[in-house]
């Protein structure tokens, strides 16, 4: 008698039309994963993907996500705000509102297992806000291990084609230089968008990531200096990049210069003070070991291939 085919997981995903969730989007529907992803604006059909609308405060909408959901991948947030304040409220609150959501109505809703996409910055809260609100966010879905099975997924620095973050810092080594907070000794760990997807889908339905804080990265050891950076990109740029270490306090001054301009035009700096501090810890380099609870996984794209791809699609976008 034929073994009757397992239905493959309903995947309801938030932060779907960001850079690090539309890789998890991608990923998962070329694994075959069914996925009902919540967002704001209008999107076209895409195959495999239902389309919720609205957001994290439209408690029908979170109906619609969640029912008969088998696992709830959290993704959405933001890494700059206008107010300290909006950090929690976007990366603390909209998990805790989407766990009370799913605790009131466990019944129909089903959901498994529950992953958020938090950051390596979690580790150190009192860094920076954005930090904090991670951090804060990882207790509370501690604090309902008992409702839920849950994994917490820590990248470090997300890369890639696509990614505007990192587009900022590839325009200034154009110039020739890299601009270094700290020391040029500080190191990091980093992860290519595709690569963490795969992560990310590897600890879906496994015992060995359920209750677990998970660490993916490139595996290279050790992490990498702005030197390896600086070096990779001045050779796709045909120049030499030289790291130059920014004194502290121009730093700071050139930050809180620049959070007075955005509070004038009514936006959220791209530069603020807390960055600043991130910037400058000496250690971001992801846990190994925990890659041990993603069976099967492992990042195929080095450094080198991925910040020429990144460079590329830049380039081809009229962006560097």
């Amino acid at each position: 008698m034929a073994k009757a085919k397992t239905k493959p997981k309903l995947i309801a995903l938030t932060g779907a039309t960001g850079f690090v969730g539309g890789h998890i989007l991608k990923a998962a529907v070329k694994a075959g994963y069914p996925v009902r992803a919540i967002t704001r604006r209008p999107q076209n059909p895409r195959p495999g993907v239902d389309w919720v609308p609205g957001d994290l405060k439209d408690r029908q909408a979170l109906k619609t996500l969640l029912e008969d959901a088998d696992v709830v991948i959290h993704c959405a947030g933001i890494v700059k705000a206008r107010r300290h304040a909006h950090f929690h409220e976007i990366n603390t609150q909209s998990l805790a509102h989407l766990l009370d959501m799913l605790q009131a109505r466990r019944g129909g809703y089903g959901a498994t297992q529950v992953m958020f996409i938090s950051s390596l910055t979690a580790r150190h809260p009192d860094i920076s806000p954005y930090a904090m609100s991670k951090h804060n966010a990882e207790e509370i879905l501690k604090s309902r291990g008992d409702d839920f099975p849950w994994t917490i997924i820590r990248p470090p620095a997300v890369y890639g084609p696509g990614d505007m973050e990192i587009l900022k810092l590839f325009r200034v080594m154009k110039r020739g230089f890299a601009p270094v907070a700290g020391s040029i000794a500080n190191s990091f760990s980093l992860i290519h968008g595709r690569d963490l997807a795969a992560a990310v889908l590897a600890a879906i339905g496994t015992k060995l990531a359920e209750n677990k804080t998970l660490e993916p990265d490139d595996r290279h050891p050790g992490g990498y200096t702005v030197l390896d950076v600086a070096g990779i990109v001045g050779q796709k740029l045909g120049r030499a990049v030289k790291p130059v270490v920014i004194p502290g306090m121009l730093l700071h001054a050139a930050a809180f210069f620049n959070e007075i301009g955005a509070a004038v035009i009514g936006k959220a700096p791209i530069f603020a003070r807390w960055k600043v501090r991130e910037m400058a810890y000496p250690n971001w380099v992801s846990n190994q070991a925990s890659h041990a609870a993603m069976p099967g996984w492992k990042p195929k794209i080095g450094l080198k291939e991925g910040l020429n791809e990144t460079i590329d699609w830049y380039q081809a976008n009229g962006h560097l």
